[in-house]
């Protein structure tokens, strides 16, 4: 926002996750800041689209360009039911303990053995969190259906992505707190930008959420701060995809992982590492540490140097973890 600020355009943040979205509001430069469910308002997504197009129609008559972060609170525990969607997945009845609304007090029982859970139990908590998905996925359609009819859907950039994903008991765990499997890490990164055509264009190289910043204000036209850690996507979807091979990192507390293309190193809490060949294991079921110890070795190596670095690693200039450049060389070279 800060950045967007000095560039002259209007920066809005419209969110339901003051967790995530209250320690950053101060240190930005937002021209408008709303949430919702601080407000008395609800945390129903249809209010944050109502909100973001009354504001775009606003921006739009001031003749200013604009930046809108949206941050729904759909799909997230609790789960809730919302008549007409949710029996596509699960066709009821709706029964005690979970009933219509699985809350996170729930979901800890299950996590520690306290709540005993049959098929039948699973299958309402995940047609409860699959009826969460279509809710937000129709908010979103909404969305870009008043883009539309403000006359500037082909003219705005839209992201979607997610900050995590959920777990149902894929390695014995509920919820998204617990580690880096799959799961939790694979998340959509969806580019909808008029300028870049039609095709749908299929990027494999991995990014992160630190690429999300530098890609926004590579569409903007507007030039990064010094310290901001990723990349720019669009040179990949540009020409299809990176012509080198790229390793991201990714953290939650004290675990830790790195994954390529094809392979996925991941430190547990604990100190636990496994390595995965997600080609031929997409589920992460099956660590191959015994089986690929040149492959072990050089995550290993890797993460030395992510681990000893990330705070001041930069990979504009540095090179991603697995390729250096000679900025990092002379960085290395300027602390001996």
């Amino acid at each position: 926002s800060a950045a967007l600020a000095d560039a002259g355009v209007r920066a809005a943040y419209f969110g339901n996750n003051p967790f995530g979205m209250d320690r950053l509001r101060k240190p930005g430069r937002w021209h408008a800041f709303h949430q919702p469910v601080r407000e008395g308002q609800g945390s129903d997504c249809t209010k944050l689209v109502e909100l973001m197009l009354g504001y775009a129609k606003r921006q739009k008559r001031a003749g200013k360009r604009y930046f809108i972060s949206a941050l729904a609170y759909e799909p997230h525990v609790p789960y809730r039911y919302h008549e007409g969607i949710t029996e596509r997945y699960f066709p009821g009845p709706f029964e005690p303990p979970f009933g219509k609304l699985a809350t996170g007090q729930l979901l800890v029982k299950v996590a520690r053995g306290k709540l005993p859970m049959n098929k039948r139990r699973w299958a309402q908590l995940q047609g409860l969190y699959d009826g969460e998905v279509e809710y937000m996925d129709r908010c979103f359609g909404a969305l870009l259906d008043g883009l539309k009819a403000l006359g500037q859907r082909r003219e705005t950039a839209v992201i979607f992505t997610s900050d995590h994903g959920e777990g149902f008991w894929e390695h014995g765990k509920i919820g998204h707190a617990f580690g880096m499997y799959g799961e939790l890490t694979n998340v959509p990164m969806v580019l909808l930008v008029p300028g870049l055509g039609d095709r749908l264009i299929k990027v494999e190289t991995p990014s992160g959420h630190v690429d999300i910043v530098p890609t926004l204000l590579d569409l903007l036209g507007v030039p990064g701060d010094r310290r901001i850690q990723g990349i720019s996507v669009l040179p990949l979807v540009r020409r299809g995809d990176n012509w080198t091979a790229r390793v991201v990192a990714m953290e939650y507390g004290r675990s830790y992982a790195l994954r390529s293309r094809r392979f996925k190193y991941a430190v547990d809490y604990g100190g636990k590492e496994e390595l995965f060949d997600t080609r031929h294991d997409p589920t992460e079921q099956r660590p191959i540490n015994q089986r690929a110890p040149g492959v072990l070795r050089y995550f290993r190596d890797l993460a030395g140097f992510y681990l000893a670095h990330r705070v001041a690693w930069r990979e504009a200039s540095w090179g991603p973890i697995n390729n250096h450049r000679r900025a990092f060389v002379d960085y290395l070279a300027r602390r001996r």
